[in-house]
């Protein structure tokens, strides 16, 4: 049985695949939903039902329609790259207008951004004379 991810494993997979922009506007609403819809992608993973499926979209409508492509973007890290468009659609969602690549999936950079851009704030808070880089805090 495959264990579920904490809140910040899912923000962390989201800012990998994504960028730190792109889970910069969740909301405290955004982050229990998107939690829950983990939960329930893990569930449809194991049992492909449509109440599972239908749990799925009910739960990803709570979220600002700006931040539900994240929703879109955890079923892969619950189940596999293939599966996204078909609970996507099982759930009743309407079609992602442009969803992003996903770093590690086919087609995608295959760079971890939330490295690249520590990385790359830790450079500049070198150059700046800092000697300690903070990450930004992660909602629980």
């Amino acid at each position: 049985m495959k264990t579920m991810r904490t809140y910040d494993e899912i923000v962390s997979w989201l800012w990998s695949n994504l960028g730190r922009a792109a889970v910069a506007p969740i909301t405290g609403t955004d982050a229990k939903a998107l939690f829950a819809a983990a939960g329930i992608v893990n569930l449809w993973g194991y049992s492909k039902s449509r109440k599972s499926a239908e749990a799925f979209g009910l739960v990803v409508q709570e979220m600002q329609p700006s931040t539900r492509e994240l929703a879109y973007h955890i079923i892969a890290a619950e189940t596999d790259w293939s599966f996204r468009a078909q609970l996507w659609a099982q759930a009743g969602l309407p079609p992602l207008p442009q969803a992003r690549v996903c770093s590690f999936e086919r087609g995608g950079s295959h760079v971890d951004l939330m490295e690249k851009e520590q990385r790359e704030e830790a450079e500049r808070e070198a150059e700046r004379g800092d000697d300690h880089f903070n990450p930004p805090h992660q909602q629980n």
